[in-house]
């Protein structure tokens, strides 16, 4: 079944005073204010007359923190005491692995305050204001995704941003405070949302992709099904609470599903129209759209799959992966003064939804009155994300040569994750910084040096606009980096940056997870470039060759390492040409405060490499007729690889030709042996 995504007629034109509202965006600007963190205890919806669909994570938080953990927020009341047993939630290890606590300082939790997303947002919008109810309705799916279902369910519309009427009347968007709908966009991906989400056929299939989950929105109170992942529960306080009325009523339940990655795919496989510089659409259904982002679409096509039958050593659910395990945990703190009807369980999985977004966790507890966010859990999950960025990949030295004047090595990057890396939204990059030392210490030679400001020295994509650099076999010049990345391109075949306007990938050499096949990859996954070719550039790891010529001889050491950004510098600096959009100046002015523009993945061990000179065969420190007659008796036959060093010529075949110019070299007249 496909969708389509075309303006309903008539719909345009009054769209076109939106134009009014882009122009002078700065009358609603709210840079360096305190942002509403929204009511996180919120029980009923925000429309009268409507089902309480949702509920606030804090409802949540009073059964499924620990009572410590229930006064740890940015807002906890003096004298907080908690609530419930304070035997709950604590694991076999003493340690304290609360679910609202955890999820709090997650990009998940925090989704709708996302200042990236924010700016992206505003700047499509401003872009494209004939398309504002598709860029609202897609952009929410996964971003404010009780909101959208909500408002969905009473068939009513809504604008993230403020805008004006026909009267030049403000009406608020739902980041506003006094839109009714704030408390449900505030609380991102919430517990109520995510664990409503139905055992829908279309789970895993392109239907369930871009947001397509399934929700009951009829049901209400103790009928309101809440899905988990233990058969083994006590049901009691949820069906029979009579807090508020019983708003917060629910039917605990039983299924699979919540633990396995289909229901991961509803949001992290995300495809996007593409429309012409008219704003006319040019992928009308959900097959033809530009895939954004297609994680679970590539772990589908990876040895990590555990759909499959039988699954392979490598198998793991998203969950597994993003959502460590402990033992020995009371899921809940009630009935408090009967934790004997409880029983602790294992294979919990701790809510922390850790991921490589280490510098946006930096902008959220940096900013957090702007922002509005209340979780002050961020050390933990920066702590967890770097432990994941850290174990997705290693990096290794396979091979390496001195001779012939110059440098040689290969250095093979190896993916340890379960999709692209890096993944998902199409502004990050990993990419390979070398250093080539000489025995003083002294760089020499440098290849991927990161600036403080995030750019990379030799990256044509931060230079020019219009470029990017291509994919690698072999480097052999400063100015040529290994840069991991997609890189769009609208219908034109031109660089792109700006979503709508991504119509294929110009390039794509992203590190494939184990077991990936890319000569058998859909078109959704697909490798493009260089890479596609690139016989060493295959499921788990790629090789690249190093090349420095004329260097002295002597001793030298090479430092590798791979490094990952976020937001590319390329990327960063389009976006900020929205100088006359607040959201942009404001994520702008985060960013470039933050000291997490980039981060580590891997480092190789430190490569000690002794470089003869041209033409010294034998390796003793000089040329002469030892090593021309070593060149001699092997005259006529084929070079062993290109660091052989008795193919003084790089012509890969020794002859007298090489004799010759080794002849010309030599330390002392007429070849003289010391």
């Amino acid at each position: 079944m496909t969708r389509s995504i075309l303006p309903a007629p008539g719909r345009t034109p009054w769209l076109i005073f939106l134009v009014v509202l882009f122009n002078s965006s700065n009358l609603f600007a709210f840079e360096n204010l305190p942002a509403s963190s929204g009511n996180p205890s919120f029980y009923l919806p925000s429309i009268s007359g409507g089902i309480a669909h949702f509920m606030g994570s804090a409802n949540c938080g009073s059964c499924h923190d620990s009572t410590t953990a229930q006064c740890r927020y940015v807002n906890s009341p003096v004298g907080c005491t908690g609530n419930g047993s304070p035997l709950a939630y604590f694991d076999n290890n003493g340690k304290d692995v609360s679910i609202r606590e955890a999820w709090s300082a997650t990009m998940m939790a925090n989704s709708s305050r996302d200042p990236l997303w924010r700016a992206k947002v505003k700047s499509e919008l401003k872009k494209h204001p004939a398309l504002s109810a598709e860029i609202n309705d897609t952009c929410t799916k996964c971003h404010a995704p009780m909101v959208n279902a909500d408002a969905k369910a009473v068939s009513q519309s809504f604008n993230i941003f403020d805008t004006v009427d026909v009267n030049n009347t403000v009406l608020p968007g739902i980041l506003s405070p006094t839109n009714s709908r704030h408390d449900l966009a505030a609380d991102g991906v919430s517990c109520s949302l995510c664990h409503q989400v139905k055992d829908d056929p279309t789970l895993g299939t392109l239907d369930g992709s871009t947001g397509g989950y399934k929700i009951d929105m009829t049901l209400s109170g103790a009928n309101r099904i809440m899905y988990g992942p233990y058969s083994t529960i006590f049901p009691g306080p949820m069906q029979n609470n009579a807090a508020l009325g019983g708003a917060l009523k629910a039917k605990p339940q039983y299924s699979a599903h919540i633990s396995g990655s289909k229901l991961c795919g509803t949001c992290h496989d995300l495809k996007t129209p593409t429309v012409y510089e008219n704003d006319n659409i040019l992928t009308p259904t959900l097959e033809s759209r530009f895939p954004e982002q297609m994680p679970y679409s590539e772990w589908v096509h990876s040895a990590y799959n555990n759909d499959l039958a039988p699954a392979g050593p490598l198998a793991k659910s998203c969950q597994q992966c993003h959502m460590s395990r402990t033992d020995g945990v009371y899921i809940s703190t009630q009935p408090s003064g009967n934790m004997a009807a409880l029983t602790k369980k294992n294979n919990f999985a701790i809510h922390e939804f850790v991921g490589g977004n280490k510098l946006m966790l930096d902008i959220f507890n940096t900013n957090k009155t702007q922002l509005g966010v209340l979780s002050n859990n961020f050390a933990a999950t920066m702590a967890a994300t770097d432990t994941m960025l850290q174990s997705a990949a290693t990096l290794l030295n396979t091979q390496q040569s001195g001779a012939k004047g110059k440098l040689e090595f290969v250095l093979r990057v190896n993916s340890t994750t379960g999709h692209k890396l890096p993944s998902a939204y199409p502004s990050r990059r990993a990419l390979l910084h070398v250093a080539v030392k000489n025995s003083q210490g002294n760089v020499v030679w440098e290849s991927g040096k990161v600036n403080a400001n995030g750019s990379v020295v030799g990256v044509d994509a931060d230079s020019n606009p219009a470029g990017f650099e291509p994919h690698y076999d072999l480097i052999t010049a400063p100015d040529q980096v290994q840069v991991y990345e997609s890189i769009m391109g609208d219908n034109n075949g031109e660089v792109t940056y700006t979503l709508l306007r991504g119509h294929h990938y110009l390039k794509d050499n992203r590190l494939l997870p184990s077991g990936f096949n890319k000569a058998t990859a859909s078109d959704d996954v697909k490798v493009v470039g260089g890479a596609l070719t690139d016989d060493d550039f295959v499921d788990g790891s790629d090789d690249v060759t190093y090349r420095v010529a004329n260097l002295p001889a002597g001793s030298y050491s090479v430092q590798a390492e791979l490094i990952y950004q976020t937001v590319a510098y390329g990327y960063a600096q389009n976006l900020f040409a929205d100088s006359d959009i607040s959201e942009v100046n404001d994520f702008k002015t985060m960013f470039d405060a933050s000291g997490q523009k980039t981060q580590t993945i891997a480092q190789g061990d430190e490569i000690l490499v002794n470089v003869q000179k041209l033409g010294d065969i034998d390796g003793d420190g000089d040329v002469d007729l030892n090593d021309v007659n070593l060149i001699l008796a092997a005259k006529n036959t084929a070079a062993n690889g290109s660091t052989d060093a008795r193919d003084v010529n790089n012509d890969l075949k020794i002859d007298v030709l090489d004799s010759r110019q080794a002849t010309l070299l030599c330390s002392r007249p007429r070849c003289a042996v010391q």
